[in-house]
């Protein structure tokens, strides 16, 4: 039988479930540790499937340092991407001036650095550190070559710094244009407010630069990254008075808004739907919710998913909405729940609908909402639940995959979570276990400090190891 590093690790649970799940910080951390502690019980590849994130949570919240954090891994199977996550702390740590204690040369560090090592290294001081490294690999045939295959001339760097000030985003640039890397330099204004990126093109247009069309306006906007601090797209004069790409700015701006899991699910349905004009207006209607509080996809994803179902199927009807969603799948980040965006939208939609009557907080049975699909069995859903209500212990035999789904998902809108864990447990062994801790520590993540998670991000998958 397993032992149970924390046997008081739900005493502080017995409190009376709230309208809204809160911030929680000892939950985080208590679910953070039984994953770094029970990671070890799970065989084969399994060991490397977790532990990386909720170690980054531990050590960035002050909650364990780095000696007590390689003693809780052990000796076994490493969680993917430790190394670099001991790599990025010591490099934030240390500070510009420590790079000769990084513990190898600078050169190999940065040509095998992972997104959280280099976004480390070029917020160390705006970038004179990064491009300094990168200064002495070209100068090094030994180096130049490996580097420059995978650095594409630092074609993404912007990526990893989208969420930084324009103070800081300034300085890097000026640091790239300076060293005539101007495939860095460009994206970095163009994400800046109005202005920085116009006057970049002016110096640069007539210049014999070779590979000017990379830097182009037209380049930006293919980028997407236009739409990030400006209120209107980024154009060439000619296109101006163009009406589709002014469309299109609405869904990607509406994916920057939406800060993580899901985030791309308007971007990707307008591609999977065609219906540019229709999509924009569903974008509209998305970015006006966030702004004025209706909804807030940083803290609680769950009420954007909700909204981008309902919203979705009132402008495309119901099928178009279904047919759209169907074909792709979300992380959702790192929910229980993580399929084809259709199916998490209805789970979100389900719950969001039933939450109040799941924590007792009214005795009206739901109605099911217009946005589900005829497809999905709203009497079951609410049988499932009823039975949660009354506390018994779920026979998990008799759970399809969906109701399991269902299941845990009531537990843990009514705070039951060691019940969410057993459920899991009792089905899926401790792997099934571990998936539903680490869910909740992420929900935990997102309603306190969003450690990890770049603010503006287009294309993050998954927290990167982000240190002050």
């Amino acid at each position: 039988m397993r032992l149970y590093i924390f046997a008081t690790i739900f005493a502080i649970l017995s409190s009376g479930a709230t309208a809204e799940l809160q911030c929680d910080r000892q939950l985080l951390s208590e679910m953070a540790s039984e994953i770094i502690f029970e990671r070890q019980n799970l065989t084969g590849f399994g060991p490397a499937q977790y532990g990386g994130h909720a170690a980054y949570l531990m050590l960035r919240s002050g909650r364990m340092n780095e000696i007590q954090l390689v003693n809780a891994i052990g000796e076994g199977r490493k969680p993917r991407g430790f190394d670099s996550l001991l790599m990025a702390h010591r490099i934030a740590t240390l500070g510009p001036r420590g790079v000769e204690q990084w513990g190898d040369d600078p050169r190999d560090i940065l040509i095998s650095a992972d997104e959280s090592v280099e976004r480390a290294i070029l917020l160390l001081d705006q970038g004179e550190t990064y491009f300094d490294i990168v200064r002495q690999i070209q100068a090094d045939p030994n180096y130049v070559e490996t580097f420059n295959t995978r650095w594409m001339r630092g074609v993404g760097l912007y990526r990893l710094v989208i969420d930084q000030t324009e103070d800081i985003l300034k300085q890097i640039a000026e640091r790239a244009e300076n060293d005539g890397y101007m495939e860095v330099a460009a994206p970095l204004y163009a994400i800046m407010p109005e202005g920085n990126y116009e006057k970049f093109w002016e110096r640069v247009k007539d210049t014999d630069f070779e590979r000017k069309s990379l830097i182009s306006p037209s380049a930006m906007r293919s980028f997407g990254i236009f739409s990030l601090g400006r209120n209107r797209p980024l154009f060439s004069d000619i296109e101006q008075n163009v009406t589709i790409p002014n469309l299109y700015h609405l869904s990607l701006n509406s994916k920057a808004l939406s800060f993580g899991p899901g985030g791309d699910i308007l971007a990707i349905s307008l591609h999977q739907s065609g219906l540019t004009l229709e999509m924009a207006l569903v974008s509209s209607l998305f970015i006006a919710a966030v702004n004025t509080g209706k909804i807030d996809p940083t803290r609680r994803p769950e009420e954007s998913w909700d909204f981008l179902l309902s919203e979705m199927t009132y402008v495309l009807g119901s099928q178009v909405a279904e047919k759209t969603l169907a074909p792709f799948v979300i992380s959702a980040d790192r929910r229980h729940y993580a399929g084809a965006a259709i199916d998490v939208l209805e789970i979100a939609t389900a719950i969001e609908a039933s939450k109040e009557w799941l924590r007792n907080e009214t005795a009206e049975i739901p109605q099911k909402p217009l946005s589900l699909t005829e497809g999905f069995d709203w009497t079951r859903a609410l049988a499932v639940w009823s039975v949660v209500k009354t506390g018994e212990r779920f026979p998990v035999e008799v759970l399809t995959e969906e109701m399991l789904t269902l299941a845990i998902e009531g537990h843990i809108q009514r705070e039951e979570f060691d019940k969410a864990l057993d459920m899991a447990e009792r089905t899926n062994g401790l792997k099934g276990r571990l998936i539903v801790a680490r869910d909740i520590m992420y929900r935990q993540n997102r309603l306190c400090d969003q450690h990890g998670l770049l603010r503006n991000s287009l294309y993050q998958q998954q927290l990167l190891w982000d240190f002050p």
